[in-house]
C-alpha cells in the first residue's frame, strides 16, 4: 500500500511539474528514457520512506508481512476481576461493605461524582469502538479485548463484554445500551465533586492554618 501512495504522491507531482520539464521527458531518446525510469524508480523509493514515516508518525499501523501479531492489552488480572464482578452481579450475595457516616450532602455528591465517571467512561470507550469500527481495522476479538482493559469495574461493560450479541457490532449494542440507562436513570440529588478544585482548597486551607503557627514558631517576641 505503501508503494501506491508513494507512486501517487511521485505522479501527482510530475503532473505539476513546469511544462518544460515534461516536454523534455516526453521527446527524450531510448537511451534517455532507460535513465529516466531508473531515476524514477529511485524517486518512488524515496517517496515511499517519506510516506511510511509519515504514516509511523500518525500512528498507522504498518502492513509488510513481518508485522508483529497482535497482542492483548487486557491483562490477566483485569480480566479475572471482570469475571469476579460479573458472578457477584449475576449472584448476589447481599453483603455490603461497612459503610462509615458521611457528613450530610457528602454521600449525594460522592454519588454524582461515581455516576459522572461511569458515564465518562462509557462515552470513551464507545467513541473507539466506533472509530475502529467506522475504519475497519479490527477484528472481533480486538473490541472485546478493548471493553475488557478498560471496563475499570462499570456494570454496563462487564454485562456487554459477558452478553453481547456476537451478529451485531460492539459499538451499536453499548450506544442502545447507554440511550436506555440514560432514559431511565434518575437525576442526581447534588452535583458531582470538583476533585481537582477541592484538593486544591484543602491544600490551601492547610498551609493557611499551618503558616501562622510557624511564623509564630520562629518570631523571636514570642519566646
Amino acid at each position: 500500500m505503501f508503494a501506491f501512495l508513494a507512486a501517487m504522491v511521485l505522479a501527482e507531482g510530475r503532473l505539476l511539474a513546469p511544462p518544460g520539464k515534461t516536454d523534455k521527458a516526453a521527446t527524450a531518446s531510448p537511451v534517455d528514457a532507460d535513465d529516466q525510469i531508473a531515476d524514477l524508480s529511485a524517486q518512488i523509493a524515496a517517496a515511499e520512506g517519506q510516506v511510511q514515516m509519515a504514516a509511523k508518525d500518525a500512528g498507522v499501523p504498518a502492513d509488510d508481512d513481518d508485522k508483529p501479531a497482535w497482542e492483548p492489552h487486557c491483562k490477566p488480572e483485569t480480566k479475572a476481576e471482570l469475571e469476579k464482578a460479573y458472578a457477584e452481579m449475576k449472584h448476589p450475595t447481599g453483603a455490603k461493605a461497612h459503610e462509615h457516616a458521611l457528613p450530610e450532602g457528602f454521600a449525594e455528591r460522592m454519588e454524582a461524582t461515581t455516576r459522572k465517571s461511569m458515564v465518562d467512561n462509557e462515552e470513551f470507550v464507545l467513541g473507539l469502538l466506533m472509530m475502529h469500527q467506522t475504519r475497519g481495522n479490527w477484528e472481533q476479538e480486538q473490541y472485546l479485548d478493548a471493553i475488557c482493559a478498560l471496563n475499570s469495574g462499570n456494570p454496563m461493560l462487564i454485562r456487554l463484554y459477558k452478553e453481547h450479541d456476537t451478529k451485531q457490532p460492539l459499538a451499536f449494542q453499548l450506544a442502545k445500551l447507554m440511550d436506555d440507562e440514560r432514559k431511565a436513570m434518575a437525576p442526581t440529588r447534588a452535583p458531582p465533586l470538583d476533585l481537582d478544585g477541592g484538593v486544591k482548597g484543602l491544600l490551601a486551607a492547610a498551609g493557611a492554618e499551618l503558616a501562622p503557627k510557624d511564623e509564630a514558631q520562629n518570631d523571636p517576641q514570642t519566646t
